[in-house]
């Protein structure tokens, strides 16, 4: 347990030399520790999504923020329901993975607890009143896309908390799905639209974060 050693008698200069390797001694030790930890939680926090989910493939894109970045994906297959939530938490580094972290938690335990699936609109709102009302949730920034299908069934169920509206791509181009709802957790009671969208074969749906904006800047 000895960091370093000194004769006597101690001069000054000596002490505030042994004194000065020790401190960055351990300053090297703590940011390689603090490395090592962030690394660990980055690769814990990496989306993951089931390449299929019937009837629908699934496939996602990102890219590792240097920063730290707050993205995630939630999903969850249950009671013949397929729900998948893509979050965006405002923040970077450690603060932002911490909040990760808590969103995932939340959203893992509120479906958990539910007799029932809940639907698109339904979720954000919970989500809404759990951060109106917790202070910890509260002290970030969180939008949200809530995506909900049936086994089998090509009929989604959409709900937005202040994120980008998805894209629609068929054969005859591209659309924007012209759907909106407020920031969670701003206001008490706030109710959240819901679309139903039928996806033919040939479609597919484009769910981002504001990420993909900045990119193409």
């Amino acid at each position: 347990g000895v960091d370093d050693y000194l004769y006597k008698p101690i001069k000054r200069l000596e002490l505030h030399r042994v004194v000065g390797r020790v401190l960055q001694r351990s300053r090297r030790l703590l940011a390689a520790a603090a490395q090592q930890l962030d690394a660990q939680i980055t690769a814990s926090l990496k989306p993951t999504v089931p390449a299929y989910a019937a009837p629908f493939h699934l496939a996602l894109g990102c890219r590792e923020a240097t920063a730290g970045g707050g993205d995630f994906v939630f999903h969850r297959h249950w009671g013949g329901q397929h729900t998948l939530v893509l979050g965006d938490c405002m923040g970077h580094g450690r603060q932002a993975k911490f909040f990760v972290h808590a969103y995932q938690a939340y959203l893992h335990s509120m479906l958990q607890s539910s007799p029932a699936p809940l639907c698109p609109a339904r979720l954000l709102q919970s989500l809404s009143e759990a951060m109106f009302a917790d202070g910890l949730l509260g002290a970030s920034l969180v939008t949200c896309v809530a995506l909900q299908w049936s086994d089998n069934s090509h009929e989604l169920q959409l709900a937005l908390a202040g994120h980008p509206p998805p894209l629609l791509f068929g054969p005859h181009g591209c659309r924007t799905l012209h759907l909106q709802g407020t920031l969670p957790g701003l206001l008490a009671g706030v109710e959240y639209p819901q679309l139903s969208v039928r996806l033919a074969p040939e479609e597919a749906l484009l769910l981002y974060s504001d990420g993909l904006l900045e990119g193409l800047a």
